[in-house]
């Protein structure tokens, strides 16, 4: 927002202060200045705006709310990076077994990507990444079927 547009703001509000404020009647000067007695203020008063000052508003209608939702949605899409799936396979805390797991996963999916990954004290599998879940929902079921234990989808943020 432009510094024109803040100058605005506040002459209007200056403006719409002023019309309430000829609007509100002291009574027998019991309250000060900063007191106001609320009941006496009309909420539906009239206020002036000079003609000449509408037409410096007249530049924010062409700033259209197409615009400025897809503004928006830019925003939204650089604040949540996108997900990626990974099917985890086998949990050991030995090397040798999840070699051999490594081996008959690889013999089942040869063009997917799969690695050791180890989080002390275990090894496990990962296979992907995947773009959909409906893709590591395919290598899940397979895997289930071939009764492959300690499977599960993982999700992760790309980076």
């Amino acid at each position: 927002m432009t510094l024109r547009y803040y100058i605005f703001l506040i002459l209007g509000l200056l403006i719409l202060l002023n019309g309430c404020s000829s609007k509100i009647e002291q009574k027998d000067s019991e309250l000060s200045k900063e007191q106001v007695d609320l009941s006496k203020i009309d909420p539906l008063a009239q206020f002036n705006i000079e003609e000449e000052s509408l037409k410096d508003f007249d530049t924010f209608k062409g700033y259209s709310e197409k615009k400025i939702k897809t503004k928006e949605k830019q925003k939204s899409k650089e604040q949540i990076p996108p997900s990626v799936y990974y099917v985890q396979v086998g949990l050991t805390d030995t090397y040798e077994e999840i070699l051999q797991l490594k081996n008959q996963i690889t013999l089942l999916f040869p063009d997917e990507k799969i690695e050791i990954k180890y989080d002390a004290p275990f090894y496990r599998i990962l296979i992907g990444p995947f773009k959909s879940k409906s893709e590591a929902t395919e290598i899940f079921s397979i895997l289930e079927s071939k009764n492959f234990s300690s499977i599960r989808i993982r999700t992760e943020t790309s980076k």
